[in-house]
């Protein structure tokens, strides 16, 4: 019963964190703002970044998007992810 108790203890230390960032990019590489299957877009760059330090896979949200080679400045963007309390 001990393993039970000491599984959900560490549950229940696991919340999730909404962050925010605001971003500038030249979009002149980039398929758009939205995640494209070719991986050409601002969102699948951007994702890529957290998964690296944390190892968890993010969905990021923009305040907008943009099409195809348009640069964006002071862009917000947040995403949720998780993080461990001691």
């Amino acid at each position: 019963m001990a393993d039970n108790e000491q599984s959900t203890s560490q549950a229940e230390q696991v919340t999730l964190r909404q962050l925010k960032l605001v971003i500038a990019y030249d979009g002149s590489r980039y398929q758009g703002w939205q995640s494209q299957s070719s991986g050409r877009g601002i969102q699948d760059a951007l994702e890529k970044v957290p998964k690296r330090i944390t190892g968890e896979r993010v969905i990021t949200h923009a305040s907008g998007r943009t099409d195809t080679g348009v640069h964006a400045l002071g862009q917000d963007v947040t995403f949720q992810t998780r993080e461990k309390h001691s």
